[in-house]
């Protein structure tokens, strides 16, 4: 395959990569009528070429966007009334996205107002008010997120663990309030109870809950404003889920901090780290999806995506979320076989799922309410694709 630079488009911030996948070299159908692929708790969402959302699996919520609907979908749903989005962000139970004008519209779980301050109607998108100049969207467990277009940050939705920077902690927030003393923001991550932010600088600032050492700057001690900056730089591109954060640097190393039960920080350990650690065995990464969830304990995962189009996991597999075949837990970056032309890739609680250079989704791992969107609903299951590819979808009117 001849291979050329490739433009990739974390958030705000874009990275002018060398040998990735060249599209036009790609067989099949074309790669871009799929943009973007993200998890949530047991959902799954996709941004298509002509800036709709789709989304799948499990909707007690409203989460896939369809007004008035909780039945879960195991096929992509259109979430409808929401069109012309430039960015996509999934949370564990809702979504957001950021729309041309610069508007912020959610849907899906609101007990704590991460859709903002509006009253609940379920599966029915709507704009997070006083919020109309945003670049790039973020969306954790029960909070969210925005850059905007001077590059400062806003956060809504809970803040018990100070989670929205905003200097203090309390129940929740239902309109974005600013995160002091952080500016030249490119890319946000959030997790369980902590958020991150990538600067123009490649520095990253975390704020939030810190019991596992999620915030990278050495210590375990919580901080509800982005006080401090984590122990990296040269930083290129970041994730975050539950109580873990990783970071691509310029060099395409993957570093990660904070929990570790799972093996999800990739370093051959399982020993907590509260500051960056090197995952083992990958380079060239431009990329990395993180997820998780928290039942009788916390259990995360996380994946890579290398410029070359192969993809990585590594952690908690008890779901087959790795894609290795197994449910084996890996604390090293393990290949997800037959995966050599992703796109993008996107991790939920207990299923991942790429963008594929043949413009299709393929999904792995827990299906139980539907999340991998092939048509089903049942056991875990190896990567297969979704039901939504170039050959199936037309663009909107």
């Amino acid at each position: 395959m001849r291979r050329a630079p490739l433009v990739i488009c974390c958030g705000a911030c874009c990275v002018a990569w060398s040998g990735c996948l060249d599209f036009d070299a790609l067989d099949g159908e074309p790669a871009y009528c799929l943009h973007a692929v993200r998890g949530g708790w047991t959902h799954t969402c996709a941004r298509m070429l002509d800036n709709t959302a789709w989304c799948w699996g499990h909707n007690n919520a409203g989460q896939l966007g369809v007004p008035g609907e909780t039945e879960s979908q195991p096929t992509p749903t259109r979430v409808g009334g929401v069109s012309r989005l430039v960015e996509l962000a999934v949370g564990d139970s809702f979504s957001c996205g950021v729309g041309q004008e610069g508007g912020v519209t959610c849907w899906g779980y609101n007990d704590y107002h991460q859709l903002g301050p509006r009253d609940d109607a379920i599966g029915l998108p709507g704009e997070v008010a006083r919020l109309t100049d945003a670049r790039h969207v973020a969306a954790g467990a029960e909070h969210a997120c925005a850059v905007k277009a001077d590059e400062t940050v806003v956060c809504w939705g809970r803040n018990h663990r100070g989670q929205l920077g905003a200097g203090s902690t309390g129940y929740q927030q239902p309109e974005p309030s600013a995160v002091g003393g952080i500016s030249d923001v490119v890319q946000l991550a959030l997790g369980f109870t902590h958020s991150c932010a990538l600067k123009r600088d490649g520095t990253v600032w975390c704020w939030g809950g810190n019991a596992s050492g999620q915030l990278g700057d050495g210590t375990k001690e919580d901080r509800a404003t982005a006080s401090r900056r984590a122990m990296i730089d040269d930083v290129v591109q970041i994730g975050a889920a539950l109580h873990h954060s990783c970071a691509v640097k310029r060099d395409g190393t993957v570093w990660c901090w904070g929990l570790n039960n799972r093996g999800q920080l990739g370093d051959g350990s399982v020993v907590d780290s509260p500051r960056p650690v090197r995952a083992l065995s990958v380079a060239d990464v431009v990329q990395v999806a993180l997820g998780g969830y928290e039942t009788n304990g916390p259990v995360s995962h996380t994946c890579a995506r290398g410029g070359d189009g192969r993809v990585w996991c590594w952690g908690a597999n008890a779901f087959g979320q790795l894609g290795d075949g197994t449910s084996t837990s890996r604390d090293e970056p393990t290949p997800v076989p037959g995966l050599e032309d992703a796109l993008d890739v996107g991790a939920g609680a207990t299923h991942s799922c790429a963008v594929r250079g043949g413009g299709g989704v393929w999904c792995w791992g827990a299906n139980d309410r539907g999340q991998l969107g092939d048509g089903t609903v049942g056991p875990p299951r190896t990567a297969a694709p979704a039901l939504l590819g170039c050959s199936s979808w037309a663009p909107a009117d």
